[in-house]
């Protein structure tokens, strides 16, 4: 039987062991149904290999829920259940999914702090980025916290909103991460690169997006967005290059995490155009714009 090409990022298979769903349409040694799990962690990398000094190819945030298919010496490997993607986590930074239902709520600061009891001078158990996914209980007796199911811990009310309510948009979003450092398969304002940036922000927004540049570039044609001329840009267009992805700010002006400032920074699109161009004979893919 031959295989058919599928991308490795968002395929859970390797020639040794596979996702149950693709028995009879890929080749594998064996395969496994995988067994639900949820990050405990605030964040944790997603690695190509279970080795801390395997290549950080994302991030899962807290919250996220994780299929794992195997469970050795330390590591796990699986799917995120958010955007697809595949790879290694620490085993220490998962735990079974002991909810029985999707998650209702999410971080909406850069960051709020989990916390043991709902008591102000309490210390922290970890820090929970923006898009941290949560299930809620009760509500504490002052009215200022809400209990997490999946770590057992507190948080703010208002550091979190229900998913599906209204959270402004997602340039705004995104434009609180300005400043913040570059750090390649980054998904945090302590470090985030140039597709991790535009999925939190919209993640934030609760419109899905992939992981990586290229995925979303397809995801925007497949979802039939806008194809939009450079001189009809404005404020919430995509801006896809080679490689890297931005969002526009204004009719000129592109917000983008980049290795050139190593940083979140703005831009004349016209800037990066020329920077990419550098070492790409097509440095522009285009601009898209979301449906109304």
């Amino acid at each position: 039987m031959t295989s058919p090409k599928r991308d490795p990022r968002i395929t859970p298979a390797r020639p040794d062991l596979a996702a149950r769903f693709l028995e009879g349409m890929i080749e594998a040694s064996r395969f496994s149904e995988g067994q639900p799990y949820v990050v405990v962690s605030g964040t944790t990398a997603l690695r190509s290999q279970a080795s801390g000094t395997g290549a950080q190819v994302s991030e899962l945030l807290f919250g996220e829920r994780f299929t794992v298919y195997e469970d050795r010496g330390g590591w796990v490997w699986g799917q995120s259940a958010r955007d697809g993607y595949v790879g290694y986590a620490e085993r220490t930074a998962v735990a079974p999914d002991p909810s029985s239902g999707l998650p209702t709520h999410m971080v909406s600061a850069l960051f709020a702090h989990l916390i043991p009891t709902p008591d102000l001078k309490t210390s922290a158990l970890a820090l929970l980025p923006m898009s941290a996914q949560l299930t809620l209980g009760e509500l504490s007796p002052c009215g200022g916290y809400r209990r997490v199911q999946e770590y057992d811990g507190w948080i703010c009310v208002r550091h979190i909103r229900q998913i599906g309510e209204p959270n402004g948009d997602y340039v705004s979003i995104a434009e609180r991460f300005f400043g913040a450092p570059y750090l390649w398969g980054g998904k945090t304002a302590s470090g985030i690169d140039c597709s991790g940036l535009v999925q939190v922000a919209m993640a934030a927004a609760d419109i899905s997006m992939p992981r990586d540049s290229d995925l979303q570039l397809t995801a925007c044609r497949h979802r039939q967005w806008t194809a939009i001329k450079r001189n009809q840009a404005r404020r919430g267009d995509l801006a896809f290059f080679p490689g890297h992805v931005g969002i526009m700010i204004d009719h000129e002006t592109l917000l983008h995490a980049n290795a050139t400032h190593m940083a979140v920074t703005v831009d004349p699109l016209t800037d990066v155009i020329d920077w990419v161009g550098r070492s790409k004979a097509h440095p522009f893919s285009g601009l898209y714009r979301q449906p109304e």
